[in-house]
């Protein structure tokens, strides 16, 4: 790279164009033809502090800033989309232009300097939050004129370290800063806090009301959280030492860890670094076993934030104290507090074996808990996760897929399957598909009408998988049979399965291909479907279009 950059700067002083105009009488040279790759596309000018966009066209920064200011947020030569964020500094397109400058010195060209670096939303934020805390403090003035004068120094480097620092409100800290100097007759500070604040004009209506003697308390910049703050919260401290008795400052803590939390992305993924998981989930079966009751749903609000956990955290949650917690939320809470409990569920029992050690009576209650959600549904996000839940539960054990058909959940899911969308199709299909595993499962399908219809009529109309689910649970229903009144009922599934069409479905599967094992199932259920070929088929070509052959 070096010897490139190099070899770039010695093309451009050898290929450096003449004067184009020079004075009469005179010796230097009036004008200076630019090289065109050093011009900025917007201005024509020479670039001072070159970026280069996504679309690799560089500018210089004052006018592609100039002209994103306006609102056209797209770049002027290619027009594809362009934010503020996709500049990047193009050091080296700078240091061959300093170069040219040094070579045509004589020419009257001087030298570009080297901009500095722009302030950061978190840099400005850093300097407001010393504003703040020296301002209201006595016998800091000293501190706060310090911190001031940097704040006036880096807005007047450029016009973009002046918009960052108005976007994250330095006027209303600056104005606030102000009013308590001035109430503490702090005089000798007041004329560099009042040159900082005119360079943030026009103030917005608070930092005005602010100067009008509207509001006493300095506002506080937030300023993203760091690993040590958040690894030295109250909550871990107290959750680490097992403190019981507790449980109101518990609460006050993750209630702290929420609001931070929720108040950026960046801010959540260093609380979720730190292992908040395992701290929040450690929390909450302490607090469970203690009978704390009153502060669960905000800790499991605090914990649903940091979702997906990792698999320490979904054990503790599995244990039984958390399980129960957890059953009694979404049976009682609020509504907030039962979405959160059924989130907190399926992080816990779709980790392989992370609730083997809960007893079958738990087990019962936490199916009881998500068939309640499933047959009355209170936010579409619940359901679904109730539904994921359910699946993981189901397909673990065969019991338990008993457990969760005798409740009544099949007819449920297959009228659901009506005029559900391809997200809740896709999941209603897997528990269906895992309930049918079991006897009861198998005999409530049987008897339902629309079990062979609705199975049937999924079949590439919303996805692959859920294609896949339906042949699945078809051959569940078509070839489980250990009695005489189990295999009537299963050769009444195959005859209507042939009236509405499942004959030619099952032959254009082949055809277009999908996995061995359903492709295992789907021969297997043409095979007894042929049994009774004779009787009267059906097709809806609508279910046909758009197919495509796989490769």
């Amino acid at each position: 790279m070096a010897l490139l950059a190099r070899r770039a700067r010695k093309a451009v002083m050898a290929k450096a164009p003449a004067p184009l105009l020079q004075k009469r009488g005179g010796g230097a040279a009036a004008e200076l033809a630019i090289p065109a790759h050093f011009r900025c596309p917007i201005s024509l000018d020479l670039m001072r502090d070159p970026v280069t966009a996504p679309t690799g066209i560089t500018y210089d920064r004052e006018g592609i800033e100039a002209w994103l200011d306006t609102g056209r947020a797209v770049c002027p030569v290619t027009h594809a989309p362009l934010r503020h964020e996709d500049l990047v500094p193009n050091h080296a397109i700078r240091r061959v232009i300093q170069d040219w400058c040094v070579a045509n010195r004589s020419r009257g060209v001087e030298r570009i300097p080297t901009p500095k670096i722009p302030v950061t939303p978190v840099q400005a934020s850093e300097l407001l939050f010393d504003v703040a805390e020296s301002a209201a403090r006595r016998g800091a003035a000293g501190r706060a004129a310090g911190a001031v004068a940097r704040v006036r120094a880096l807005a007047r480097d450029s016009e973009r370290n002046r918009r960052c620092f108005v976007s994250v409100g330095t006027g209303r800290v600056l104005a606030a800063a102000f009013e308590s100097l001035a109430a503490a007759g702090e005089a000798g500070v007041l004329e560099d806090v009042l040159a900082a604040l005119v360079c943030m004009m026009p103030l917005d209506e608070e930092a005005a009301r602010m100067g009008r003697g509207g509001v006493e308390r300095i506002p506080m910049p937030k300023i993203p959280s760091t690993p040590v703050q958040a690894s030295d919260s109250e909550l871990l401290t107290a959750v680490r030492r097992r403190r019981v008795g507790a449980a109101e400052r518990a609460a006050g803590a993750v209630a702290r860890v929420r609001a931070l939390a929720r108040d950026s992305e960046r801010n959540r993924r260093c609380f979720v670094s730190v292992g908040t998981g395992r701290v929040l989930a450690a929390a909450f079966e302490s607090l469970a076993a203690a009978g704390e009751a009153g502060v669960l749903e905000d800790v499991l609000a605090a914990l649903v934030c940091m979702m997906p956990l990792d698999e320490e955290a979904a054990r503790v949650l599995a244990s039984s104290s958390s399980m129960g917690s957890l059953v009694a939320i979404a049976k009682h809470g609020s509504l907030a507090g039962r979405l959160n409990a059924v989130l907190a569920i399926k992080e816990a029992v779709s980790r392989d074996g992370a609730f083997v050690d809960l007893a079958d009576d738990m087990v019962d209650e936490v199916v009881d808990a998500l068939v309640v959600i499933i047959k009355a549904p209170i936010c579409p996000q619940a359901t679904k996760a109730a539904m994921v839940a359910t699946y993981h539960l189901a397909s673990s054990d065969e019991r338990v897929a008993a457990r969760v058909a005798s409740t009544g959940l099949v007819p449920t899911l297959i009228e659901a399957l009506v005029d559900a969308d391809k997200s809740v199709s896709e999941k209603a299909l897997a528990v269906l598909d895992a309930m049918l595993a079991s006897e009861e499962g198998r005999a409530s399908a049987r008897g339902h009408a629309l079990a062979m219809p609705a199975l049937v009529k999924k079949m590439f109309r919303v996805s692959d998988v859920a294609t896949e689910l339906a042949v699945s649970a078809m051959w569940r229903l078509g070839c489980k049979a250990s009695s005489g009144d189990e295999e009537a009922a299963a050769t009444g599934c195959l005859v209507e399965a042939l009236r509405v069409g499942a004959f030619q479905k099952l032959l254009l599967l082949l055809q277009v291909g999908c996995r061995d094992a359903t492709k295992e199932k789907a021969t297997e259920l043409l095979k007894m479907l042929n049994k009774h070929k004779g009787l009267g088929e059906c097709v809806d070509a609508v279910d046909f279009r758009g197919l495509n052959r796989l490769s």
